[in-house]
């Protein structure tokens, strides 16, 4: 920052003369800036979340019309802030469950310095539900078919095939204990 004189030279030709001339630059420190992380900061995987965020100058004044990065795990997205500083776009969560960074950062400008920051987020399982949907009755040495259905509370969405399920069976033995099969 601060004023810098700057020389331009050219040596001349056999046409032209010799010429030097000289000006003042002036050299500008990009303003303080802080970004404030404002969204959500929990989710189950595969859920969409808003990331949110506040941009202001050094006196506290929001700044409009610059772009903000978020970032949770692999998922990024951008968002310009509005007149009040704010700024927020959406991303799959795509973390696995348990805990990560979410960040918001500007990357500065010959106007503001860069900022950042980060907020703790919690990546939840996704919530699920179990149905036995077999046989409920049988005779000794009859056949009876095993089956449930495993879905996503929040919706409708199978996901995974009977096949795909594990069951533990009982089964009494001629001493009248029991195993599992």
């Amino acid at each position: 920052a601060g004023d810098r004189v700057v020389y331009a030279g050219y040596v001349g030709d056999v046409f032209n003369a010799p010429s030097t001339g000289t000006a003042t630059l002036h050299v500008v420190q990009p303003a303080g800036a802080s970004v404030s992380y404002t969204g959500a900061t929990s989710a189950s995987w595969g859920d969409t979340a808003t990331l949110s965020g506040h941009f202001a100058n050094s006196t506290g004044a929001p700044i409009a019309g610059e772009t903000l990065t978020f970032t949770l795990g692999a998922a990024t997205c951008s968002a310009t802030t509005d007149a009040n500083g704010d700024a927020s776009c959406q991303v799959t969560v795509t973390a696995p469950p348990g805990g990560d960074a979410v960040t918001v950062a500007f990357a500065g400008d010959a106007t503001y310095e860069a900022a950042s920051e980060s907020a703790t987020f919690t990546v939840a399982a996704v919530p699920t539900t179990t149905s036995y949907t077999g046989t409920t009755s049988g005779g000794t040495g009859q056949s009876v078919i095993l089956s449930a259905h495993l879905q996503r509370t929040a919706g409708s969405t199978a996901i995974c095939s009977a096949a795909q399920i594990r069951s533990r069976c009982s089964r009494s033995t001629p001493g009248g204990t029991s195993r599992n099969g």
